[in-house]
């Protein structure tokens, strides 16, 4: 199994299988936003995770569904970074 960072074209193929599945199971985004990132839902997000990581073989389900967490997740994102933040790094 590959670890580390995917790369874009991983990331391309892993949107385009969460589309797909999307499609497939009569789901809009926000449904299926809900189904991939709430713990409520465990055996279907399972199912889910498991036709969407076909696209990625070489990678753990574990894996994906960590980035699509890091995708989906309206939490992570906080808007642009400020100047006192980009100082510091």
């Amino acid at each position: 199994l590959n670890t580390g960072k995917f790369s874009e074209e991983e990331i391309k193929k892993l949107i385009k299988a969460i589309v797909r599945n999307g499609f497939v199971n009569n789901l809009n985004f926000p449904e299926l936003e809900s189904l991939l990132i709430n713990k409520k839902h465990k055996n279907t997000k399972q199912s889910i995770l498991s036709a969407i990581s076909s696209a990625l073989p070489n990678r753990s389900i574990k894996s994906i569904s960590d980035l699509i967490h890091r995708i989906l997740s309206r939490k992570n994102y906080k808007g642009i970074w400020t100047e006192d933040e980009i100082n510091i790094l």
